[in-house]
């Protein structure tokens, strides 16, 4: 599981949601209707594709997550939650 910020190009909303990976032959797939890419799926957001960037996080024990993690669009997280909060204020809940 990985989890991926989507950003609109357009109107800048921001969507958090995890995407199901997995290694075929050495190469990470994501997982989208019950197939499998090598590219992270897309959504839709002002009829334009929002751009998405999986988060990658670095576990520092030293720097403590804050908000400043949690509120984050980019995908680079050095914090002590390792990735784990990073952009959570933008999760949605699939229905």
């Amino acid at each position: 599981m990985t989890t991926v910020i989507y950003r609109c190009p357009d109107c800048k909303t921001a969507v958090r949601v995890p995407v199901n990976t997995r290694n075929h032959n050495g190469e990470t797939q994501y997982e989208h209707d019950g197939a499998w890419f090598p590219w992270i799926p897309h959504r839709d957001c002002c009829r334009r594709e929002m751009r998405a960037t999986a988060v990658l996080g670095t576990y520092r024990p030293n720097q403590p997550c804050g908000q400043k993690c949690r509120e984050s669009l980019g995908p680079i997280c050095r914090c002590a939650c390792a990735g784990e909060n990073h952009g959570a204020a933008w999760e949605r809940k699939e229905a």
